[in-house]
């Protein structure tokens, strides 16, 4: 990744969009990140300074969104470096109209998912549950839903909507406050942008059903979360991660050491399922792979049940 001079001579825009390259295609770099995350730093005002950024609202945004869709591969403590951007972004726009102005409905969507979506320093999947870190969540809840109202904006896009879905879910689960987004369901917009595995989904529903186990396939939550089975009557869920769930570390050439970390949007989803009382069994696809006889196969979900 060079040396960190290097990226602190780039300018704003460019840094932004590097992280949101890698975060897009879900690449593991945790040097560059951490290389990415020391000059986005030398930049940030401090709250109490209350001065400007030489980022713009979008690539705010952007930087938090990459984040935390990388979760913890780089800038080791992510949640701290993203509530930083969120806090700066606060900061920087209080009282020229606010976040609700000076941002676009799309880009306090990313804002507001990037916070909903780190985990706990104690990497118990548990959500932010730190009143400053709920106190800068609001705030840009809050002004997401000032900011749709006021323009009239209908977030169309799948990803989008998916975010407003989630955020506003999170925000009933750990928010004692009214929440201020729709709390409908979005069915279509969930299960647009879902990231199952076919081949590994069928090949795991063959041993449920040999095992004699009562699980649904593609089963929706009442709140609309799609999982890829699930059993209602015990409020347990067995999720059939393929590659489209985990980061891929470029430097690495054996499956099972190269996709180790979720992705933010995982997590995320792990996290709400757990919050809403169902116990959940992960099934790492670089794991099943290394099965082959029926019996393994089947003796390896029956332990992954029994820890349910």
């Amino acid at each position: 990744t060079g040396r960190d001079d290097t990226f602190a001579a780039l300018p704003s825009r460019d840094l932004a969009d590097t992280a949101s390259a890698f975060a897009t295609a879900r690449i593991r770099a945790p040097r560059l990140f951490d290389a990415i995350a020391a000059a986005v730093r030398q930049r940030l005002p401090s709250v109490a300074d209350d001065g400007d950024t030489s980022f713009s609202p979008h690539e705010l945004a952007k930087l938090a969104w990459a984040f935390a869709a990388t979760a913890d591969a780089g800038a080791r403590e992510p949640k701290a470096f993203v509530r930083a951007i969120a806090e700066t972004a606060a900061s920087s726009h209080d009282g020229r109209g606010g976040l609700a102005e000076a941002f676009a409905p799309r880009d306090l969507a990313s804002l507001a998912w990037a916070l909903a979506s780190l985990d706990d320093d104690d990497g118990d999947d548990n959500l932010l549950d730190d009143d400053d870190d709920d106190s800068t969540f609001r705030d840009v809840v809050r002004a997401l839903a000032e900011a749709t109202a006021a323009s009239g904006t209908v977030l169309r896009a799948p990803e989008a909507r998916a975010q407003l879905a989630l955020v506003a879910l999170r925000w009933r689960l750990t928010v004692p406050d009214d929440c201020p987004l729709p709390l409908e369901k979005d069915d279509d917009a969930l299960r647009a942008v879902r990231d199952h595995a076919p081949a590994l989904q069928r090949d795991v529903a063959a041993v449920l059903e040999r095992l004699r186990k009562p699980f649904v396939l593609d089963y929706e939550t009442p709140e609309g979360l799609v999982v890829d089975f699930a059993d209602p009557v015990a409020k347990r869920v067995v999720l059939a991660d393929g590659p489209a769930r985990y980061l891929r570390d470029a430097k690495t050439s054996t499956s099972r050491d190269r996709y180790l970390e979720l992705t933010g949007a995982t997590r995320l989803k792990t996290a709400l399922l757990r919050r809403l009382g169902w116990r959940v069994a992960q099934v790492p696809f670089f794991e099943w792979d290394q099965l082959y006889a029926p019996e393994v196969k089947d003796d390896y979900l029956r332990g992954k049940l029994q820890g349910l």
